[in-house]
């Protein structure tokens, strides 16, 4: 009896380790550019914008540029002690703190999913000073205060960006 509650538990352990894997992100820097506004960081998938968003200490000068579309589906299986989905990236305390330029380059994000309906300043971005040229469709967008698809709060200038079916739910300052 010992053995099969033993071999139970080990079949137990493994399982969650496996199904962690399954939902798990992952950071993967970009092949090209250096984050700087002559050579942008080249976001070509989910895993580098993810790598970006693991960089706070340097969103304040970094620039990027998207060089395909990106399939974000996998984020409705992602969770954290914060809620489901994607964790926006830039936030507002102590003054703005969001990345500094983000250009779409007229590419797609597709089927972002985020539901943190407690949290602040929710979208692809929390906050982004300068955004442009990016498309976002089938997204599920569910925040507190200042919540969009794109970003929660752009801080300085938005150019060339839409939303196409996208649900947005939130409680203040909501939108596209």
């Amino acid at each position: 009896m010992f053995f099969i509650l033993k071999k139970m538990l080990f079949t137990g352990i493994v399982l969650s380790f496996c199904v962690g894997l399954l939902f798990a992100q992952t950071a993967v820097a970009p092949a090209a550019g250096d984050g700087s506004e002559g050579n942008p960081y080249q976001i070509a998938s989910l895993e580098n914008l993810y790598w970006i968003d693991q960089q706070a200490d340097q969103w304040r000068n970094m620039h990027c540029i998207q060089v395909a579309d990106i399939d974000a589906s996998e984020t409705a299986n992602w969770e954290d002690e914060e809620g489901k989905g994607w964790k926006p990236f830039g936030y507002y305390s102590l003054g703005a703190y969001g990345l500094y330029m983000y250009d779409g380059n007229n590419h797609t994000i597709n089927g972002l999913y985020i539901d943190r309906d407690s949290t602040n300043y929710v979208g692809l971005f929390g906050l982004v000073f300068n955004l442009k040229n990016l498309k976002m469709t089938n997204a599920y967008i569910r925040g507190s205060y200042y919540v969009g698809v794109i970003a929660g709060n752009v801080y300085y200038r938005l150019d060339n960006c839409s939303v196409e079916n996208c649900t947005v739910i939130g409680v203040y300052s909501v939108g596209g």
